[in-house]
């Protein structure tokens, strides 16, 4: 989910019309621009500084052909703007413990859904669905995260299919 308004979020649908044939963009009355995929399309979207000279400032590539299903404790949650993002250890089946970073919405996308600061704690379990990204690094953009006590939260993700509260 990307956060823009008025002017600028005009701007990126003009480009987005002109580079791409999108298959649902929704924006919604607090500027916020969600691309909702199905599975087996992709997205890239960039983030640019200055409209009337691009360069590429940020990047998200993921892939929602690429589902995954994480079952991990808590080690990090940054809740800033405009990702929340968190950390998980997951040990698989021989032991071995990876780290993966997981990508939601934005803090007031996620309250919308439920969510508090204090809803996820380290140290807590969670099992996290979303797509891998396509850089195949251990990160995910999560779709649902369902908590230690067994509450299934939509994540705000640019994927569809996110359940509201």
């Amino acid at each position: 989910m990307a956060a823009v308004a008025g002017a600028v979020a005009d701007h990126v649908l003009h480009g987005m019309r002109r580079a791409a044939d999108c298959r649902k963009i929704v924006v919604n009355n607090g500027g916020d621009i969600a691309f909702h995929l199905a599975s087996g399309e992709r997205l890239s979207a960039g983030i640019v500084g200055d409209l009337d000279r691009p360069s590429l400032d940020a990047w998200l590539d993921i892939d929602a052909s690429q589902p995954i299903t994480l079952k991990g404790i808590v080690t990090r949650i940054d809740w800033l703007n405009p990702h929340v993002w968190f950390y998980i250890n997951v040990k698989d089946d021989s032991g071995t413990v990876t780290r993966w970073g997981l990508e939601m919405g934005a803090p007031h996308q996620l309250q919308a859904r439920g969510w508090l600061r204090d809803t996820m704690k380290i140290g807590d379990e969670v099992t996290v669905q979303g797509s891998l990204a396509r850089d195949g690094t251990k990160r995910a953009n999560a779709r649902t995260v369902t908590t230690s006590d067994g509450r299934k939260l939509g994540a705000a993700s640019s994927e569809g299919n996110t359940p509201p509260r």
